[in-house]
């Protein structure tokens, strides 16, 4: 039995650093891509950057879904913080009382 369920807390949330990093990661590509844009004379040139800028607007939607599990996660990790705190405090007092008697 882990220790979350033998004391009734909830389970460790996920860790959110590959979350985060997986956000960065796509970020950075789309960076890398744009900065390959530049000035042209060339339809054929132009007509692919605007195919690319509409591949970003709509992966721009992914991504706010993605913060946003990665914002649900943070709170996740702070109640179950919260809920071992707790824990720690009343074992802390129950310790105290027995010291006292």
């Amino acid at each position: 039995m882990s220790e979350e369920r033998h004391f009734g807390i909830a389970r460790e949330p996920q860790y959110t650093c590959p979350m985060i990093d997986s956000v960065i990661d796509e970020l950075d590509s789309v960076n890398q891509n744009i900065e390959g844009f530049e000035k042209t004379k060339s339809t054929e040139d132009l007509v692919e950057m605007l195919k690319y800028v509409e591949e970003i607007v709509g992966g721009v939607s992914k991504l706010q879904n993605r913060l946003e599990e990665i914002r649900e996660n943070v709170t996740n990790i702070r109640d179950w913080g919260e809920e071992w705190k707790r824990l720690a405090i009343k074992l802390s007092n129950e310790l105290e009382e027995i010291n006292n008697s």
